[in-house]
């Protein structure tokens, strides 16, 4: 079953403009091409959006010059471009901020003022272009003579970062996406990532109306799909890459609007299969800062936790589940071990918290803890317990191992605390939240979600 989310409480725009292509505006170059002259050609695939930042000066970089080599990855937002640690790396002009890893554990980036080139060790940028094309920065590739910024227009236009000039495509570059939804993210290591459009309804003045399903991060290999997650949520359906290296990639998600909303960044760990940092930010874009790494995985699990919404939006009303994985307070097992009696719920994480707090009336925002659960109904429903289901607890041996991980424990030890005959620490299973993952109307596993 898929989730349906009626958008009734904000004033939308075209998506596309306001999510995606937020773009410069055009002018003067440094590099003596006729302004807005730009040269189309097969491109790879990213998608960095433009946005806000401030002055130019340098009071932070350090005698040796730009060093990253102490923060896995930067952002640039409205007040210059940030360390993963909040450190100012450089202050910038004004709207548009975008920035982008040279390969060479440098930085190109994007304001107001053009086009800049930040080699590692240089103790400040160089301007490669004025004014324009700016365009939207998309990612450095390399060519025979030196990286080459890839920038989109209503094409791909590629600017050799050592003097300027608009230069053919560099061989190897994946060939022009058909829409911003196709762009992929090749690292060196043959992984390629990118993220699907939203399933939408459309109003009559062809406004989002619906979100049907939000948009999804898919990882492959050639052909053989590694990882397809949502990864969009149904407060903020559209997402965006920012930068893959083969086994870290940042992403964010956002609203229809404003045309520059905040978003919710992710910055995701394939071999670790989780997300390792989430922060909230409006008007930025981010990259990674060193090399493209050699890991080939598999990825066997990606787990976004409360990042990723659930296959529902609210259990209101809902009698029956399709396959997904729910949110579930567990009320018994009126058959014996094989069924369970559940309360449907549905839990919210990060930005999305806040904004399904709000649209429910809460006033204490932001949400405590970054986490909200929706529990607007209170009819249970009675669902058959696969014979072989799995079960991990955070409560059950707290006793002996008190880390709050997840661990394994029978099925039977995990009826004998609900059914009433464990009151130690485990007693915490009757009034945790439990994510029930469901096949063809059967539970097949239940994990603890621990709550502060």
């Amino acid at each position: 079953m898929k989730g349906v989310m009626v958008v009734a409480n904000f004033r939308l725009v075209v998506v596309l403009t306001s999510f995606v292509f937020m773009l410069g505006a055009c002018g003067d170059n440094a590099g003596g091409n006729p302004a807005g002259s730009s040269t189309s050609a097969p491109s790879s695939s990213t998608s960095r959006t433009a946005a806000p930042s401030t002055t130019l000066s340098s009071p932070t970089v350090p005698a040796v010059g730009l060093d990253l080599s102490d923060a896995a990855w930067v952002t640039h937002g409205p007040d210059g471009i940030h360390k993963d640690d909040g450190t100012l790396v450089w202050e910038t002009a004004t709207f548009p901020a975008q920035v982008a890893r040279d390969h060479e554990g440098g930085l190109v980036f994007v304001d107001s003022g053009g086009l800049w080139w930040f080699p590692i060790h240089a103790s400040e940028p160089t301007r490669v272009r004025v004014a324009a094309p700016i365009y939207k920065l998309v990612d450095v590739a390399f060519g025979p003579d030196g990286p080459i910024a890839v920038l989109w227009d209503y094409g791909p236009v590629y600017v050799r970062l050592t003097d300027g000039e608009l230069v053919d495509a560099p061989g190897g570059m994946n060939p022009v996406p058909v829409n911003p939804w196709e762009w992929r993210w090749t690292a060196s290591n043959g992984l390629a990532a990118w993220v699907t459009e939203p399933e939408m309804e459309w109003d009559s003045e062809g406004q989002p109306s619906q979100v049907i399903e939000p948009a999804h991060l898919i990882v492959a290999e050639g052909d053989l799909t590694l990882v397809d997650i949502r990864v969009g949520g149904f407060y903020e359906p559209w997402a965006r890459i920012h930068d893959f290296d083969g086994q870290t990639i940042i992403v964010s998600r956002g609203p229809f609007e404003p045309a520059m909303p905040e978003e919710t960044f992710l910055v995701i760990d394939l071999a670790e299969g989780a997300v390792t940092k989430s922060f909230v930010a409006g008007g930025t874009s981010a990259t990674l800062t060193g090399f493209d790494v050699e890991w080939t995985g598999p990825v066997e699990k990606l787990d976004l936790g409360g990042y990723a919404s659930g296959p529902i939006i609210t259990d209101e009303g809902v009698t029956t589940l399709g396959n997904g994985r729910y949110l579930v307070y567990v009320k018994g097992s009126p058959e014996g071990d094989v069924s369970l009696e559940v309360d449907l719920a549905v839990w919210f994480g990060g930005n999305e918290a806040n904004m399904a707090a709000r649209l429910d009336g809460e006033t204490d925002i932001p949400v405590a803890n970054d986490d909200y659960i929706r529990n607007a109904d209170s009819t249970t429903l009675t669902l058959p317990v696969a014979a072989n289901v799995s079960v991990t607890s955070v409560w059950y041996d707290y006793d002996t191992d008190p880390d709050l991980e997840n661990d394994p424990i029978t099925y039977q030890q995990f009826l004998d605390v609900i059914q009433g005959h464990e009151e130690r620490v485990e007693g915490h299973l009757r009034t945790s939240p439990w994510w029930a993952t469901v096949e063809n109307g059967i539970i097949v596993a239940l994990d603890e979600q621990y709550v502060p």
